[in-house]
């Protein structure tokens, strides 16, 4: 299964119940019949049991009632109303909540003969009206077909373009959904604020998807510079999508406008990383002198996330940012304390959480357990990680703690705890990512086990898997013991110009998260040994380097 996401539940919201700016120009939004403001996430348990979720995504349905579930639409009755009074009508039919009503007047005004007699602005209003009201009819394809005449009209608003961006979303269409976006940044900027990091993010990773996506990616990458587009949470870290589109623009020739991106905007520790890792960008990092400082990036790091804990003190992910990036840099007594604390509010005996995301709650324990391991306080570390593990991820199962679970199970030498900590993935919709890491502790899991042939299959299925993350099947090769596997997937990755930064980044060498475990010696030993081969050497050479980072590696 695959993630589509580009707008979010909250800006979906927004878009229904008329957040936009005057200032864009936006004919009123639709708003929704039930006007009840949308109520706080439940509070996690630290005791529920992780549930198997649904094999269909909950936009599926949406989708088939957007198609009338099969059956033929009837035709709409005849407009009773003169066109001008029908859409007078229809927007207060709007502003009054009632969408049904509004959704059926507006649909008999636009196919009505008297639709075409409207000025091209009313002819706009009444699209972007129906568009809203389709929406909250779960009519999606009729939504974005709406949103797309809108767009189409010389009235276009930076709002039409994000309402298509948001049912293109809906309905799938990942070309749509990265083509709106970049109009949006290109023709509307002021605009870009309707748009969230997710939105950004979720364009993004559907460029990815597309055939042509490396064009798609490129021109919204340039469509956002020149918007001055930047993140609004201060710890989200676009600093590899700005990385990856200046390596572009170096292949293209255009090394003062790559110059110019690498310096306003890769600033992350881990995007310096495999910056500074990678021969392509030596000529930049020459001359950019304390700019490729990784010690003074992680530091920064730490401090933006402070100061985004003292922004919003009601959120969860800026606490994590900062217990994270304490860990990293080797300070896993003080990550304790920071996330000790958070919980004590999150999880309380009783009442309810204060903070706003509590679902960031699961990252909370598990940056927990990561310091616990660091302290030597095994045991605990993967009781905390179970805690974890147990609590909901997005509705369903916890993909991401559980697959850390198993992988810190490994870790402690206890692959068969790691197979039974993964079965409750069984028949859970993950994303491809999740699913490459999952893979990954199973192969190893079923190696520990002696299922040489489990693992060996399952490496196999790992390798048919596109995607950017060759840090995690190298991790699954050394965990499985496959030192000539190793050193020829690294050389073929080196060679790979795409996913030559991420494996650069995966064999740096990271300070260690406190004392190693046996296996933790084992695998570092075997890692020794794929770096010696002499082609790797080679491959290394022309490619990068490898250096000692003042970091902890990042979460796997």
């Amino acid at each position: 299964m695959r993630s589509r996401t580009l707008i979010t539940g909250a800006a979906i919201l927004a878009l229904l119940t008329g957040a936009s700016s005057q200032a864009l120009s936006a004919p009123p939004a639709p708003k929704p019949a039930v006007k009840a403001a949308p109520k706080a996430p439940p509070k996690a348990s630290a005791k529920a049991p992780a549930k198997t979720p649904p094999k269909t995504r909950a936009k599926a349905p949406a989708k088939a009632a957007a198609k009338g579930g099969g059956t033929k639409t009837a035709p709409a009755p005849a407009l009773a109303l003169p066109p001008e009074e029908a859409l007078k009508e229809a927007r207060r039919l709007s502003d009054a909540g009632d969408s049904p009503g509004a959704y059926a007047l507006l649909t008999r005004l636009v196919a009505s003969p008297g639709f075409a007699g409207l000025s091209p602005d009313k002819q706009h209003a009444a699209r972007y009206l129906l568009g809203g009201a389709a929406m909250n009819a779960q009519k999606y394809e009729e939504a974005h077909a709406a949103f797309k005449s809108a767009t189409d009209s010389p009235a276009v608003t930076g709002m039409d373009w994000f309402a298509r961006g948001a049912t293109a979303s809906a309905v799938g269409d990942d070309a749509d959904m990265v083509f709106s976006l970049t109009r949006l940044a290109r023709d509307f900027p002021a605009a870009m604020i309707l748009a969230g990091d997710d939105t950004v993010s979720g364009a993004l990773a559907a460029a990815d998807r597309l055939p042509d996506g490396d064009k798609r990616r490129f021109d919204l990458m340039e469509a956002l510079f020149d918007a001055h587009w930047k993140a609004k949470d201060p710890v989200s870290d676009f600093g590899d999508a700005w990385r990856r589109h200046a390596l572009e623009l170096l292949a293209k020739g255009q090394d003062k406008r790559a110059a110019v991106i690498i310096l306003s905007r890769v600033g992350g520790a881990d995007s310096l990383i495999a910056l500074r890792a990678d021969r392509r960008f030596d000529a930049l990092a020459g001359s950019a002198g304390d700019r490729f400082n990784i010690a003074k990036a992680a530091n920064a790091d730490l401090a933006t996330a402070w100061q985004a804990v003292i922004a919003e003190p009601l959120r969860l992910a800026p606490i994590n940012a900062q217990a994270a990036a304490l860990y990293r840099l080797g300070r896993a007594k003080e990550a304790l304390t920071v996330v000790d604390d958070a919980l004590i509010r999150a999880l309380p005996d009783e009442g309810e959480s204060p903070y706003r995301d509590q679902g960031e709650v699961r990252l909370t324990l598990d940056i927990r357990a990561r310091a616990l391991m660091a302290l030597g306080r095994r045991d605990e570390a993967e009781a905390a990680m179970k805690q974890a593990s147990a609590l909901f991820e997005r509705g369903g199962a916890n993909i991401t703690q559980v697959t850390a679970l198993a992988w810190l199970q490994l870790r402690l030498g206890k692959p068969k705890d790691a197979l039974a900590s993964l079965s409750a993935l069984s028949g859970g919709v993950m994303t491809s990512p999740q699913i490459l890491a999952a893979e990954a502790a199973q192969a190893c899991a079923l190696k520990g086990n002696g299922d040489a042939a489990g693992a060996t299959r399952v490496l196999a299925d790992m390798k048919t898997r596109k995607g950017d993350a060759p840090g995690t099947t190298f991790a699954a090769l050394i965990c499985v013991g496959d030192v000539e596997g190793a050193a020829a997937f690294v050389v073929e990755r080196l060679g790979d110009a795409n996913g030559r930064a991420a494996m650069l980044a995966a064999l740096q060498d990271y300070i260690p998260a406190g004392e190693p475990t046996a296996v933790d010696k084992d695998w570092a030993a075997r890692r020794k040994a794929v770096l010696a081969k002499p082609a790797v050497q080679k491959a290394l050479a022309a490619a990068g380097r490898i250096e000692v980072q003042p970091v902890a590696a990042p979460f796997d």
